[in-house]
């Protein structure tokens, strides 16, 4: 199962795919809602934003902003008054629990974030969160974008993926024992910007940009590209 986490414009999501890529749903983290691609697969969305949430509690902070906390009234102290200590926080309940996490002290080592090496990135990753909101606001395959974008492509961020796991079938035929690799998606900034591929061997670094041209002229010859005639940089 796929869960990618999209916050922007105030909002913050977690939409959730099968490993074939059909869409399963998305969950609304301020409002605590889900929203299902069909009825029948919201104990898969509940499910996933269970482990989701679950995987965060060795983060403190994350964990703190995740977890559903309920409290009950705590009758008046008796006996001495005690020392003033830290201030109890009551957190809004959400419709999914998780874990509460373990009460941190100044002495709690401070965890390191889980970091997925960028060998394991697939073609169009940083694009899915842009492609996932898209379907969810409803845009479909109708026949103007099938001849403008494809067949495959419910948005302009659609055919920009397809065009990167293009990319990606020909850049595996990189014969591995010369010394040739490569790498997709790598993230750039915070705003959701990436270079769609790098690729390292013998005769340098090199970074390739994959754009839509359907039916133009190219024309390659040196370090100068031509598109319809055009100098493309």
């Amino acid at each position: 199962m796929q869960i990618t986490r999209w916050r922007r414009y105030g909002k913050d999501r977690l939409y959730v795919r099968e490993d074939n890529g059909a869409d399963i749903g998305w969950w609304d983290l301020v409002t605590g809602e889900g929203h299902c691609a069909e009825p029948s697969t919201m104990p898969q969305l509940q499910e996933a934003v269970r482990e989701w949430r679950s995987e965060r509690v060795a983060d403190p902070q994350a964990a703190q902003a995740a977890a559903t906390v309920a409290t009950a009234p705590t009758p008046p102290p008796t006996g001495p008054t005690p020392s003033r200590g830290p201030t109890a926080v009551t957190l809004r309940p959400e419709p999914i629990p998780a874990p509460a996490p373990a009460p941190v002290t100044a002495t709690d080592p401070v965890p390191f974030p889980i970091v997925r090496d960028l060998i394991y990135r697939p073609p169009g990753e940083e694009l899915l969160p842009n492609i996932a909101a898209a379907r969810a606001e409803g845009q479909r395959p109708t026949l103007l974008r099938r001849i403008v974008l494809g067949k495959d492509a419910y948005s302009t961020w659609e055919r920009g993926a397809i065009g990167e796991r293009l990319v990606w079938e020909e850049l595996r035929k990189l014969d591995s024992r010369a010394g040739w690799g490569f790498l997709n998606s790598i993230p750039v900034g915070t705003n959701g910007s990436d270079i769609d591929h790098v690729v390292v061997g013998p005769a340098g670094v090199f970074t390739i940009n994959a754009k839509y041209h359907d039916g133009a002229r190219i024309w390659v010859g040196g370090d100068t590209i031509l598109v319809n005639g055009a100098i493309r940089s």
